[in-house]
């Protein structure tokens, strides 16, 4: 790994913990706790993104791209906050963050079986660009689950949730994302984009 990869990854833990301590700063202010965590969220999925597309190396397209696919990577990820509202039934946040359970978005199993479905799609069609809104979404869901794993888990319904991860392995797992998972898209899809330079990871 050169020093470059390290940084980046270095990257996405100072902006996991500055998030963090960003939102116990707010603790007297709910409107801007929620955006604060809510920014973290879209940071860390921006940079989730743009690293793993930094691994990839040879297959990326131009970086215009992959900002745009970065930017709907953190967009995703920020979005999957809004079942907190639908399952409150409310569109004011006090309702929002009071709830009892965790919201269906929220649920590991949920973004999997979706993915699972729309690259099994993107296979049989042979459509590139649904292939990488695919990994795209995984990216967005994941590395929002991670974060919120540190203190609750991963939930996989319906098996349960596994225990909180902890800081410290939160922060690795935030950091070392990237690399996995463009670690898998190499082996599961490597030839598919090598051989369509141009129009791989076109989403945008």
């Amino acid at each position: 790994m050169d020093v470059l990869n390290v940084l980046r990854c270095v990257l996405l833990v100072v902006i996991a913990i500055t998030g963090d301590c960003a939102v116990r700063l707010q603790q007297d202010n709910e409107v801007r706790r929620a955006l604060s965590d809510n920014a973290t969220h879209a940071a860390i999925g921006f940079f989730t993104w743009f690293n793993m597309m930094a691994h990839l190396g040879s297959m990326t397209p131009s970086m215009a791209k992959v900002f745009m696919q970065s930017f709907l990577c953190a967009l995703l990820s920020s979005a999957v906050d809004v079942d907190h509202f639908i399952a409150a039934r409310s569109v004011h946040l006090k309702d929002a963050t009071k709830l009892q359970n965790r919201p269906f978005l929220h649920c590991t199993s949920a973004p999997l079986l979706v993915f699972s479905l729309i690259y099994i799609s993107a296979i049989y069609c042979n459509n590139i660009k649904l292939l990488t809104f695919a990994w795209i979404l995984l990216a967005a869901f994941l590395s929002h689950h991670i974060r919120d794993a540190a203190r609750r888990g991963f939930w996989f319904y319906p098996l349960g949730s596994t225990p909180p991860l902890g800081t410290g392995l939160y922060l690795a797992l935030t950091a070392s994302f990237p690399i996995l998972l463009s670690l898998v898209i190499n082996l599961s899809d490597g030839t598919k984009l090598k051989m369509r330079h141009d129009r791989s990871i076109s989403i945008v």
